[in-house]
């Protein structure tokens, strides 16, 4: 796969750009390679920061690796790899990794029973997956709240159906 560089610009922007103005933390990006090893990277929640992780998520992806990136900023100073909730600084968004084929064709018909705000494509082989988001209306960082609404929500995709 090519890595697009404005894509991955944009997904980066989206998570960093109020994180940058008003809290700081870190971007945490992981690259994996099929075996199953990998490489975390961090990156300041700045303009800087997020032009630097886009050249590192670029060459990672041009290099047969798959890119990860964190949902919300994680805290100044962390060092860990795949963070958790409780490494994680303030919560912009609430995300649902939705990888089933059955979870991307509710993403293409937009059968939610709650509208996200945006999708992130992360893979088409073996089937279409993504990462649908909604933005909060007030960062949060109640984590254990975050860590409860974002387990419960492929199980709400599943279930429940929008109001047409």
């Amino acid at each position: 796969m090519k890595a697009n560089p404005d894509h991955i610009e944009a997904h980066l922007r989206l998570i960093a750009n109020e994180a940058a103005r008003k809290y700081g933390g870190q971007l945490e990006l992981n690259a994996v390679v099929p075996d199953g090893d990998w490489t975390t990277k961090r990156f300041a929640c700045s303009e800087a920061g997020i032009m630097d992780g886009k050249k590192w998520a670029v060459r990672q992806t041009n290099d047969g690796k798959g890119v990860f990136a964190s949902k919300n900023p994680r805290k100044p100073g962390w060092r860990g790899a795949f963070g958790k909730d409780r490494d994680v600084e303030i919560a912009f968004n609430i995300a649902a990794d939705l990888d089933s084929a059955e979870s991307a064709a509710i993403i293409r018909k937009n059968d939610l029973p709650l509208p996200y705000h945006w999708v992130v494509v992360t893979g088409t082989t073996p089937n279409t997956r993504g990462h649908i988001y909604y933005e909060l209306d007030e960062p949060m960082r109640n984590m254990d709240s975050v860590g409860l609404t974002t387990s419960d929500a492929p199980a709400l995709v599943k279930r429940g159906r929008r109001k047409k």
